[in-house]
């Protein structure tokens, strides 16, 4: 299995950081690199929210290679955790609040 740094994520100006601290990713915040400061803010989110997804995505996954109709239920939540996510990451402002 590929490995990588364990979530949760979370952004702080324009870093994505472990909830200790540990810096992932770093969102260029320069004038002129191309990206509007509300692009890089919620790239930021995005690439943060990256453990819950793959969580997410697992769990589809697990659902595919199993059969009977009694997971029925588990299909369900796993829906529900994938609106609630999809949620959270399109509702995020930057941080100028745009």
């Amino acid at each position: 299995m590929t490995q990588y740094t364990p979530g949760p994520w979370k952004v702080v100006s324009g870093t994505v950081e472990t909830a200790t601290g540990i810096p992932i990713a770093c969102m260029d915040r320069a004038p002129g690199n191309g990206t509007r400061p509300v692009e890089r803010d919620r790239n930021a989110h995005l690439i943060a929210a990256a453990p819950e997804m793959l969580t997410v995505l697992a769990g589809f996954a697990r659902f595919s290679a199993e059969t009977g109709g009694a997971r029925h239920y588990d299909l369900t939540g796993l829906c529900s955790d994938a609106r609630a996510l999809l949620a959270r990451i399109e509702a995020v402002e930057d941080d100028n609040g745009e």
